[in-house]
């Protein structure tokens, strides 16, 4: 877990600890994400609104 938050912290690749098949539902909408650099890449952009490189 310490090694998925560093990543995260990070900004590095944090997909990595993700299942292939991992999903995301979006609570909001309930919108489905479903594969690991899918769910790497919306919960990036969400956490960041375009503020991470």
């Amino acid at each position: 877990m310490t090694q998925y938050l560093d990543s995260l912290a990070a900004e590095g690749d944090f997909a990595q600890f993700f299942a292939p098949d991992v999903t995301m539902t979006i609570v909001e909408t309930g919108d489905t994400i479903t594969g690991r650099d899918a769910v790497r890449d919306a919960g990036r952009s969400r956490r960041c609104a375009g503020t991470c490189r």
